[in-house]
């Protein structure tokens, strides 16, 4: 594939940089981009899972709650992204924010 979709999201996993559009995987390969299987395991949420819900501020001075699952080395958002580490609200703000 020479061209990636628009809408994609872009995911950083121990260093790599993939692309995701729905629930597929892009990777750079030689002149264009290649399917790979999604880089990092989705643990399934369940009671003892931790969670964190941030804050993040709107234009109109409201606020939209964003509840992201821990997971081994990172943690999970609402619409199946995932972000190594802590995400910053800069970083959710992107999806979340209005």
């Amino acid at each position: 594939m020479k061209v990636l979709p628009a809408g994609r999201k872009t995911v950083i996993v121990e260093g790599v940089t993939y692309y995701c559009y729905g629930n597929v995987y892009f990777t750079s390969y030689s002149s264009g981009y290649v399917v790979v299987e999604r880089p990092f395991k989705l643990e399934t949420p369940g009671p003892e899972k931790e969670s964190l819900t941030i804050n993040i501020p709107n234009v109109n001075g409201s606020y939209t709650p964003v509840r992201l699952l821990k997971q081994k080395d990172g943690y999970l958002g609402p619409q199946g992204e995932y972000y190594p580490g802590h995400p910053t609200v800069e970083q959710l703000r992107v999806l979340y924010g209005r």
